[in-house]
């Protein structure tokens, strides 16, 4: 790919996007369309910080999906031909091109993580090669925390020792819910035979740590049958579990609208759900791990949070020093010191932006200083469960942070704010309503 020179020492500038609800989404009501050299500017004070030689976070978003789920809330496109899939790495190429031609090759990542969509859905030659084109770009070395999400179905054994081979150590296996007649409802079908086998078979590859991701609050769920989800996933002992709540989009999903709206759980009832999951793997040895996910006394993730050490950023938590996170790929969200931005979630659009050498940034959220007060101050409540007050200046989020502390989810004592005991029990909608006033700060 060559670069575009109209004399102006880059691309010509774009015009500016239309925000649409699927944007907003995201980032809430400031969101604004980006101009290709605002996603430049932002990596110039990425490197200006110093945060570089401390180690990146790097998410590859990998969008295909050999059929798209009903309950899907997730960027993706349904593809198996591989040819799609070989132009869509071509594309990756590019934009991590783009990336690096601004900051320098070999810069070191603390964190990579290939999410989807359906990772696994790629062949042999196909996930080398999207292995291949991050190590080209970036040093991955043995200290580098590397994730991959996969689906059973769609995985064996040969697939998951060839994933282990290239490097990956930790595995996500993405679940959302596993009693098999729920599945049918929402596009999924796995048997406890199924995710046994798959379990059995990422345990044999010697992954460090074998995650799996449920969703709770899916139409038709109750708090008594996500204590027997939680029965039949202990079972399977993964090092870890993250719950994350359903929130239906059918402006963003359209695949979403099918579902019976009369059967979705109410606000009340995934506070009871989430509360059914804490108590049932607290009961099987795990415990919490900040907002959303749990873990045994010996992980990582336990013994850093003991220590005071936990880190966060959308992504997830983490043992890693990874701050920063850039996203790449369809939809991708990258969130920087100056900026939080989301590419472009059409296929054409992403790959059209590339082929003209532009960084397919579509929308985002320019920070200020007190915007990025706020969000540090937001992650280390994340992290720790209380935070400064004064990191919270603006009326708006003060409004909530009162709402809050009005319903005994958060006390504020001698400048500090600190979530209750109730408001742990609580915490996701908490988070819900937080980030819908700091649209950026968004749990994965």
């Amino acid at each position: 790919m060559s670069d575009i020179d109209n004399g102006n020492n880059g691309p010509p500038s774009l015009p500016t996007v239309a925000i649409e609800v699927s944007d907003s989404a995201y980032f809430g009501g400031r969101t604004q369309s980006l101009l290709p050299e605002d996603f430049s500017d932002a990596l110039d004070k990425l490197s200006i910080t110093g945060a570089l030689s401390q180690g990146l976070a790097l998410h590859v978003h990998v969008p295909f999906c050999a059929v798209r789920c009903v309950s899907c809330d997730r960027v993706a496109e349904v593809a198996e031909n591989p040819a799609v899939i070989d132009r869509y790495l071509t594309g990756l190429d590019e934009e991590l091109h783009l990336i690096t031609r601004r900051i320098g090759r070999g810069n070191w990542i603390a964190q990579l993580h290939v999410g989807g969509g359906t990772p696994n859905l790629l062949n042999a030659a196909q996930l080398a090669r999207l292995t291949a084109l991050v190590e080209k770009h970036f040093l991955v070395d043995d200290k580098t925390e590397t994730s991959l999400e996969i689906i059973p179905d769609r995985t064996s054994r040969t697939q998951l020792e060839l994933i282990r081979g290239l490097g990956y150590r930790h595995l996500l296996f993405e679940l959302r819910e596993v009693d098999p007649e729920a599945q049918q409802g929402l596009g999924r079908s796995y048997s406890p035979e199924l995710l046994q086998d798959a379990v059995a078979n990422a345990r044999a590859a010697a992954f460090d740590t074998v995650s799996i991701e449920i969703m709770y609050g899916l139409p038709g769920q109750t708090a008594a049958s996500m204590r027997e989800t939680i029965s039949q996933v202990s079972e399977l002992e993964p090092d870890r579990i993250v719950s994350r709540p359903f929130v239906r989009k059918v402006q963003e999903f359209a695949n979403q609208k099918v579902l019976d709206t009369d059967v979705i759980p109410t606000v009340a009832e995934k506070m009871a759900m989430f509360v059914a999951i804490s108590d049932a793997l607290e009961k099987a040895g795990y415990g919490s791990i900040g907002i959303n996910a749990f873990a045994k006394p010996e992980d990582p993730l336990s013994r850093a949070q003991e220590r005071g050490e936990l880190q966060r950023n959308r992504l997830g938590y983490c043992a890693s020093s990874a701050r920063w996170l850039l996203g790449v790929g369809l939809g991708a969200i990258s969130e920087l010191p100056s900026l939080v931005s989301r590419n472009q979630p059409n296929l054409i659009t992403w790959h059209d932006a590339l082929d003209q050498g532009r960084h397919p940034s579509r929308v985002g959220v320019v920070l200020s200083k007190s915007d990025s007060r706020e969000r540090d101050g937001l992650n280390t409540l994340a992290v720790k469960f209380r935070t400064p007050l004064e990191s919270f200046t603006s009326p708006k989020t003060q409004q909530v942070i009162s709402k809050l502390v009005e319903a005994n989810y958060l006390t504020i004592s001698d400048g500090v704010i600190e979530i209750t005991a109730l408001g742990r029990l609580n915490i996701q909608q908490i988070w819900d309503e937080l980030s819908s006033e700091l649209g950026w700060a968004q749990v994965a």
